[in-house]
């Protein structure tokens, strides 16, 4: 990306205004001219200033939704405002060592571009797009033929705001793709087969990625959270393909994880060095749940505080242990299923019975809020398009109060999946410390056991590690 965007009086199409700058008679820029660096004329108070910077916007975001919801504007406020914002992530790093951003993924009427471009260009809020400019230009054209845009917040600096040349069917078609090319652990014997995810792993990468690396990198970016529209939560983000560089997502610099809004996660950090475990398992539906649970106990250096597996892993045991006294972590190793056509009908199976979505709102997750759920079982983030199930057991759960769930999106292998937890527990509670302070994320102990797993040559294939995302606080 190039740093030095001048900035044009008379051109609002990418750094400038429309018109002339004035802050009164004796004190005016008037068009057509070009400011390649800092410029200041007047004294002040009315002293114009210009400061040339990457291309951006300020204010509050307004996210524009992937499905048209009527009679509700096409644009909804969907976040803090973006001091706030840049506030939280300043103290994120300041407490982890790790310096945080933002994407927020979005779809927007083509036409609109200009016009959103002319009024960023302003100080005036009254020069904010508002949801009537989208409604009036987004009926122009079909909602497939939207294009894609990316806006990146880190905790200093201006907002960067890049659109993507590609359209809202290209994107969610590359998504279904890859999930349908990874989603299926037997067809990883098929020669021909196998390897189908790069293509679309590499258009992800290219469209959601890319454009964004140079600002990443010139900001010292080390974890990333995707904010994603309708149709892009369930992807698997850690397998996205540089094709340039030869390398998975989870390879590069930057950890990753999804939430469904910043307004709606608690930020609050707590080191998980110093929290126990619940683990539950129940070997009836999952063959290898009391193995996984024993790796844990090692793994974790025994902050596994209580086990409750098969007969003892029951609804009413379970309700009766979180009434009690929430844990800190809770690992849930068990079968679930999850039903895209009705979310209602999903289902985690227990010892005796089955739990069904509606029924986890019973339990007490946030008296205080438990840190970390691990549902090492199937399809626990597939979601569906409904924001109450937008990412299935996993958003449910963060919704009801547990900072960060560790879920899956697909139909998980129980050999990988063991040897994943084990990893990750292995990482979250490593007693080292870093040479500059850096504490451990969840997000970077996700990132490191999956790493392992791709230098394994019998669970290298991305399906064995790549469903596995954090939902929630990364952190």
């Amino acid at each position: 990306c190039d740093r030095n965007v001048s900035f044009e009086i008379g051109d609002a199409s990418l750094n400038g205004t429309a018109g002339a700058i004035t802050t009164g008679v004796d004190n005016s820029i008037l068009p057509p001219q070009s400011f390649p660096g800092p410029f200041s004329q007047g004294d002040p108070p009315s002293e114009i200033q210009i400061i040339t910077s990457e291309p951006a916007i300020t204010g509050t975001i307004d996210i524009l939704p992937s499905e048209p919801t009527n009679p509700e504007p096409l644009s909804i406020p969907d976040e803090l405002p973006i001091q706030e914002i840049q506030n939280q992530l300043q103290r994120i790093e300041e407490a982890t060592g790790v310096n945080p951003a933002i994407v927020y993924v979005s779809f927007w009427p083509k036409g609109i571009d200009e016009e959103i471009r002319k009024r960023q260009a302003s100080s005036d809020p009254e020069d904010i797009v508002s949801s009537d400019d989208i409604l009036s230009v987004s009926g122009k054209e079909d909602i497939d033929n939207y294009q894609l845009e990316l806006v990146l917040i880190t905790k200093d600096g201006e907002p960067i705001r890049e659109v993507v040349d590609t359209t809202r069917k290209d994107v969610l078609r590359e998504a279904q793709k890859l999930r349908e090319a990874l989603r299926y652990g037997s067809q990883i014997e098929d020669q021909e087969y196998k390897y189908q995810y790069k293509e679309p792993a590499t258009k992800l990468f290219n469209w959601l990625i890319k454009k964004l690396e140079c600002h990443l990198r010139f900001r010292n970016i080390e974890n990333l959270v995707f904010k994603m529209p309708k149709g892009l939560r369930n992807i698997p983000l850690a397998v996205l393909f540089d094709e340039k560089e030869g390398k998975f997502l989870v390879e590069k610099e930057y950890t990753v994880g999804l939430i469904p809004s910043l307004r709606l996660t608690d930020t609050r950090l707590v080191d998980v060095r110093d929290i126990k475990i619940l683990a539950m398992g129940n070997s009836k539906h999952l063959n290898l749940a009391k193995e996984e649970i024993e790796a844990i106990k090692t793994s974790s250096g025994s902050r596994v505080s209580e086990v409750l597996l098969d007969e003892n892993f029951t609804w009413n045991e379970v309700k009766s242990k979180l009434n009690k006294k929430t844990p800190g972590i809770i690992h849930l190793a068990t079968h679930a299923t999850f039903n895209t056509e009705n979310y209602e009908d999903s289902y985690i199976n227990f010892w005796e019975s089955i739990v069904t979505f509606p029924q986890l709102r019973e339990l007490k997750w946030n008296d205080p809020p438990i840190e970390l759920l691990v549902l090492s079982a199937c399809e626990t983030s597939l979601g569906t398009q409904e924001e109450k199930a937008e990412f299935g057991f996993a958003g449910l759960a963060n919704r009801l109060g547990v900072k960060s769930v560790l879920g899956s999106l697909w139909l998980a292998d129980e050999k990988g999946t063991q040897k994943l937890m084990e990893y990750f527990y292995e990482e979250l509670f490593k007693e080292e410390k870093t040479t500059d302070n850096k504490k451990i994320t969840k997000a970077e102990a996700l990132q490191k056991a999956q790493r392992k797993l791709l230098k394994n040559v019998e669970l290298d294939h991305p399906y064995y590690w790549s469903g596995f995302t954090i939902i929630g606080n990364p952190w």
